[in-house]
């Protein structure tokens, strides 16, 4: 007889985002236990059922939340992936402020499907509670007041471009993008009372979107696994360009 020879099993599958796990905020709407239905995080939410609050992945505890009632987010859920859905009128959810994420020089990244919709004003999908937008984009606008960061992608690729219209052109798609603003100074008082998605300033200039992943790191860590986070990301939502 053959001598059997020893197996030993496949290395367990990476993280959602890659290798990298360092992150400050690490929202993961697909992650077991990660949507609530209720402000005490006791209820996991149902598909078609209002979030109140979103588990933390990083293990710092920087949950998204939202108190009221009428600006919650519902839970949207197809095959292993969740997400949030917000309905550009009064959705948001909120970080509270934490020396963990309010470092001067970070970078966010977000997996969003952002609807392709002209509007007068600009759309914003992060930024400050007490101001400061972050990520945002206007159809057709040559405005370079882009707020917080100094580099901005798209699945991975720098975009060159400077103003909004740039940034709606690069992000708009109608199906699931991975956006990332680098070097944001979330140490700006604007952060004091949090960051929030979408929007800024509590209900100002809220995009109608639907955000699957926000992830807060340093720029530093971000530069070093941007091809390893975003690659990991294109696979687990399917994005093909």
């Amino acid at each position: 007889m053959r001598p059997r020879t020893a197996t030993t099993a496949p290395p367990p599958p990476p993280p959602p985002t890659g290798g990298f796990d360092n992150y400050a905020v690490q929202h993961d709407a697909s992650a077991a236990a990660a949507l609530y239905s209720d402000s005490a995080a006791t209820r996991l939410a149902a598909d078609g059922q209002a979030v109140a609050h979103v588990a933390d992945q990083s293990g710092l505890s920087n949950n998204a939340t939202q108190p009221i009632v009428a600006a919650r987010p519902v839970a949207r859920m197809s095959g292993a992936l969740a997400w949030l859905e917000f309905d550009g009128l009064d959705d948001r959810m909120i970080v509270s402020p934490d020396p963990s994420w309010r470092g001067a020089d970070m970078s966010i990244i977000m997996v969003v499907r952002l609807q392709s919709v002209s509007s007068a004003g600009a759309r914003v999908i992060a930024g400050g509670v007490d101001g400061a937008y972050v990520a945002l984009y206007q159809s057709g606008s040559t405005s370079t007041a882009l707020g917080q960061g100094t580099a901005r992608y798209v699945n991975g690729a720098f975009i060159a471009g400077n103003t909004r219209g740039d940034l709606y052109t690069a992000w708009v798609r109608d199906d699931w993008v991975v956006i990332e603003v680098a070097g944001v100074d979330f140490s700006n008082a604007n952060f004091a009372s949090g960051m929030q998605f979408p929007g800024w300033r509590s209900d100002s200039n809220l995009a109608n979107c639907e955000i699957a992943e926000v992830l807060i790191l340093s720029t530093s860590d971000a530069d070093a696994n941007r091809a390893d986070i975003v690659a990991a990301l294109v696979a687990k939502f399917g994005i093909t360009s």
